[in-house]
């Protein structure tokens, strides 16, 4: 989070707590990062997945086989925000989510408001669209389309007019970010933790 917090499900791998096995929300607070041991303390117990951060770092959406939740880590509250979204996120205000759903059969992308009402419906065609991501200035939404094997990244603006095919190739292009520019360097320096992926393979390899 904008904390310094973390945030994760253990959806694909189960953690053992005290002789039981637990699926769940976890939570591993900033200040015990550094720690070599870090203390990952549970949320909620609930088979959980797409967990995304609020802004304001205090709220959390995450997504089950029910659809999507509210989870404010304050309260402990859980609202249900809807029963057919998947990859929810919220847009950088905190006051609009952004979401998969397949409410009309087709797999689109739609924003609603925060507290549950359903604002637009984004996209409008065959393919799957998935995975919506925010820009930064909360302008404009990227995310993944599948069409039968193919797979390629879009943005479109929240108005849902100005739609853009960003890549065309065999490769699936998918879940898709957002980066500042200049934000990571081509090569890490004496300033930044950075592992190159084709380091990581090679260590791996050999």
């Amino acid at each position: 989070s904008r904390n310094g917090d973390i945030v994760f499900s253990n959806l694909s791998f189960i953690i053992p707590k005290n002789g039981k096995l637990i699926r769940g929300l976890y939570l591993i607070p900033f200040r015990e990062i550094k720690k070599p041991r870090p203390k990952a303390a549970l949320l909620l117990q609930v088979d959980a997945g797409g967990v995304e951060w609020a802004p304001n770092g205090k709220e959390i959406l995450y997504g089950t086989d029910w659809g999507i939740f509210h989870f404010d880590i304050r309260t402990k509250e859980v609202s249900h925000i809807t029963k057919d979204g998947i990859f929810a996120a919220f847009s950088p205000d905190g006051e609009k989510i952004a979401f998969s759903t397949t409410l009309l059969r087709n797999t689109d992308i739609y924003i609603m408001d925060a507290d549950g009402e359903i604002v637009r419906r984004l996209t409008r065609h065959p393919a799957e669209d998935l995975f919506p991501v925010w820009g930064p200035d909360g302008r404009w939404i990227v995310f993944y389309s599948k069409w039968e094997e193919n797979y390629d990244i879009y943005a479109i603006d929240v108005a849902g007019i100005n739609r853009r095919r960003l890549t065309d190739h065999p490769a699936k292009d998918r879940e898709p970010t957002w980066v500042p520019v200049g934000f990571f360097p081509i090569s890490p320096t004496a300033e930044t933790q950075t592992t190159l992926w084709g380091e990581l393979k090679q260590s791996v390899r050999n």
